[in-house]
């Protein structure tokens, strides 16, 4: 995915393929060379069928680079699971023109 600085629009969209009914999901979000982990609430739409989203808000895409994304699904019982299982989705945010 590819956002200019400052955009909102797309939203932030995960088809994870697991039934999300009672589950709870969450984007955890690292840019690349850092430590620093971001957390954002994800809304789950459709549960039965695992899409899940976030709808960016004002200074999340303030800072430009390269950014890695997991979603930390916790379904009932407090049953942990990461998606996607074999590498994190990348997110690329460039700089504007003016």
């Amino acid at each position: 995915m590819q956002l200019k600085v400052g955009d909102l629009a797309p939203k932030l969209q995960f088809d994870l393929n697991a039934n999300l009914t009672g589950a709870t999901a969450v984007a955890k979000i690292r840019r690349a060379h850092q430590s620093t982990v971001l957390t954002k609430t994800l809304t789950v739409t459709d549960a039965p069928n695992g899409i899940c989203e976030y709808q960016w808000v004002a200074g999340d895409t303030d800072t430009p680079g390269t950014y890695y994304i997991e979603v930390l699904v916790t379904f009932s019982g407090a049953i942990p699971e990461r998606f996607p299982q074999r590498f994190n989705r990348e997110l690329l945010i460039k700089e504007k023109v003016g």
